[in-house]
């Protein structure tokens, strides 16, 4: 089933930086210092206007093509990839704008940092500020892009080991990529499909309306997070006991909410996600993102 965005609708614009890290606190200071200082030593011309442009596609470095990509171990949907020829788990997350790095994996990319402050972002159940730094080449199977303008958070908190099997070093890809095509998480394949689209790309993520008990309540599409997770008000609206969300007429199998304030403070109350629609949780279900049409589809495993 599908739920079309609507045109005209003050919610579909929202520009969500949405990078779902969770975890324990660290502090990335020194590994962005050393970086700013080792850009500083060498200019880039090219990656200084990457890092400092307006969020937006990122650049093509080959021809889009569909690709089917295996996910790794683990809860969430991460791939294997390349950011500078260095291997590394990059996990596809609709939930998020942009390309995000951890510190470590910074570190090991020597991702380009020209100097500036950090900006506010959105993150799950904290304020954090991420610097903006870029990349030349993002590499997803036969996929090129670059350069990638990327953030890395000021203090970080990795995601739990067993939702990404990981040693600390991973980027999680956001819309400036996914926005260029038609994303298909397949959890009973454990694949993830992306078919290029015609239509233009707009590097934002997607809202749509889940009607939980017969009233609307407008959900951010992410494959990044573990689980459905409501916002405070909403958790008082609906309760913590399981619910069944229908999106586009479709009933997915019921769920425990849990709570977790992200939007508080995000512009018009009217207009803020009710929480975050996570994929993983739903058991072996298929999802397509469709960035062209702003549309979610939902079916059950294919044979």
């Amino acid at each position: 089933m599908t739920l079309p965005a609507r045109r005209g609708d003050p919610r579909a614009p929202i520009r969500l930086l949405a990078i779902l890290l969770a975890g324990c606190s660290s502090s990335n200071a020194r590994i962005l210092a050393d970086l700013e200082e080792r850009s500083a030593r060498r200019p880039r011309p090219a990656l200084d206007a990457a890092a400092r442009a307006e969020p937006g596609p990122a650049p093509l470095l080959a021809p889009l093509r569909e690709v089917e990509l295996p996910m790794l171990g683990g809860v969430l949907p991460a791939v294997d990839g390349e950011i500078d020829g260095v291997r590394m788990p990059l996990l596809v997350d609709t939930g998020s704008s942009a390309l995000a790095l951890t510190g470590e994996a910074a570190r090991r990319v020597g991702l380009h940092l020209p100097r500036g402050e950090a900006r506010a972002i959105v993150a799950p159940g904290r304020d954090a500020r991420a610097r903006s730094g870029a990349v030349g080449e993002v590499r997803l199977g036969p996929l090129r892009f670059g350069p990638v303008q990327a953030l890395v958070e000021r203090r970080e908190r990795p995601l739990e080991q067993d939702a990404l099997r990981h040693d600390g070093a991973y980027a999680v890809v956001g819309c400036s990529i996914l926005s260029l095509f038609r994303v298909t998480f397949d959890f009973r394949r454990r694949i993830v499909r992306l078919v290029p689209h015609a239509g233009a790309a707009r590097a934002e993520t997607l809202l749509v309306e889940a009607r939980i008990r017969g009233r609307p309540f407008p959900l951010l599409v992410d494959s990044g997070a573990t689980r459905l997770f409501l916002e405070p008000w909403a958790s008082r609206e609906l309760g913590t006991d399981p619910l069944t969300l229908e999106i586009g007429g479709r009933a997915l199998p019921p769920i425990a909410p849990r709570t977790l304030r992200t939007f508080e403070g995000l512009g018009d109350a009217s207009v803020r996600p009710a929480g975050l629609l996570g994929f993983a949780a739903f058991g072996d279900l298929v999802w397509t993102v469709d960035f062209s049409t702003r549309r979610l589809t939902v079916r059950g495993a294919g044979p």
